[in-house]
């Protein structure tokens, strides 16, 4: 719009003709506030602002350029109805080309700095190679990995059936005497049984937190083989992608066309591998043009560049597939370590988190004080005996203990 016209003085603002004054460019609006400013606007302009300043349902932002110099309201918007699926379509290109791969991306800056295709094609695959290795050398950290985190699910095993060994037997007593405290039908436990409760309580805690102290060990031993599968996380597919890419840079020094490009993959799913599927395409190019082959660095280069792509591409994604496998087992052992923290406090009531100094205290000692209140309200003998003067009663206490 036009900037606020006027003076500090109180003249009118008089302009002459200002010829940097783009016309074409101007809306009605913009053409008219000119003209009541004493610009001199072109007749043809002019002529065209005041016809649309009649059309009610004129857009206030069109201009004489996008409609060249059109009034009538039909043909404006058709002519906006182009323009607005001309950006819709400019919208989705940049929408695709915010999808492209990092090789794609890091190949798209070279292109718009100017590097030649054959620099491209040298670029690429230093940066594949680059990439294979590290896949390559990933292999044998995977392994290790599987073959740890299967060794510490064995411990947690071994572990977890010691602990039901040594506390099959104990708590068999233990259950027996618990189940007892808590039958309102049944005999009240005696002082020795009581006694018996507490000492059976104390050796299932016992062992159960030595046995969750070395797994809680296994399990952070098991987490970390974890965390170091999930950092190779990226590094396969990027040989992938940079593989891809320096393929396709091979194949259009060798001067394969997109549609023979495109049956690769065709060539690929006909083959045992996406790899010689390539392969092919490039030994049947490299035939017909064996002249060029001999004579054209260019496309000696082609050649070679598709080769090393389709190679590395290949090991990035045999190295998917073993990283994957690898998360698969690491997490499966990961599991049996948890299984066996599950088995131990089952069988003694103390979890993996527990500590005999916790704020909760452990499983089994709550339950043995909540027994013995169960079976001190059963067994009267075992209540304070201020509780009651009777004498009678008093007495029968005195000899259920053995004291009259």
């Amino acid at each position: 719009m036009v900037d606020a016209i006027g003076s500090v003085s109180n003249k009118p603002f008089v302009r002459s003709k200002d010829s940097s004054i783009n016309w074409e460019k101007c809306t009605a609006d913009e053409i008219k506030q000119y003209k009541g400013q004493g610009e001199d606007v072109p007749v043809a302009i002019l002529a065209w602002a005041e016809e649309i300043a009649k059309l009610a349902s004129a857009p206030d932002d069109v201009t004489y350029e996008m409609v060249n110099g059109s009034t009538s309201i039909d043909e404006i918007n058709q002519v906006l109805a182009i323009s607005d699926s001309a950006n819709a379509n400019d919208k989705d290109e940049t929408d695709s080309n915010t999808n492209m791969s990092r090789a794609q991306a890091e190949r798209s800056v070279l292109e718009e700095g100017g590097t030649s295709l054959a620099d491209q094609g040298k670029i690429f695959m230093n940066k594949s190679g680059a990439a294979a290795g590290e896949t390559e050398g990933m292999a044998g950290t995977l392994q290790g990995a599987i073959e740890a985190s299967a060794t510490l699910a064995a411990s947690a095993n071994e572990i977890a059936a010691q602990t039901d060994s040594q506390t099959n037997a104990l708590r068999g007593e233990y259950d027996a005497l618990v189940a007892r405290a808590r039958d309102n039908t049944a005999e009240p436990l005696t002082e020795a049984e009581q006694a018996k409760l507490t000492a059976l309580g104390a050796q299932l805690t016992q062992i159960g937190t030595n046995a969750q102290a070395t797994l809680a060990g296994l399990d952070a031993e098991s987490e970390a083989l974890r965390a170091a599968v999930a950092g190779f996380n990226g590094i396969p597919e990027m040989a992938l992608d940079y593989g891809n890419e320096t393929t396709g840079i091979g194949m259009e020094l060798m001067g394969v066309s997109q549609d023979k490009q495109a049956s690769v993959s065709d060539k690929a799913a006909a083959a045992s591998s996406a790899k010689d599927g390539a392969l092919n395409v490039i030994k049947q190019n490299s035939k017909i043009n064996l002249s060029r082959f001999l004579f054209d660095a260019d496309y000696r280069l082609g050649v070679n560049a598709s080769r090393q792509g389709t190679a590395n591409a290949q090991t990035g994604a045999e190295g998917v597939a073993e990283r994957t496998a690898a998360e698969a087992q690491v997490e499966g052992n990961i599991g049996e370590v948890k299984n066996a923290q599950s088995s131990v406090e089952n069988n003694t009531f103390v979890g993996a988190t527990d500590t005999p100094n916790n704020t909760n205290g452990d499983r089994a000692q709550q339950t043995e004080t909540k027994d013995e209140t169960v079976a001190k309200e059963k067994d009267i003998t075992l209540a304070d005996e201020t509780i009651t003067t009777d004498p009678n009663e008093i007495q029968k206490r005195k000899e259920r203990k053995g004291l009259a």
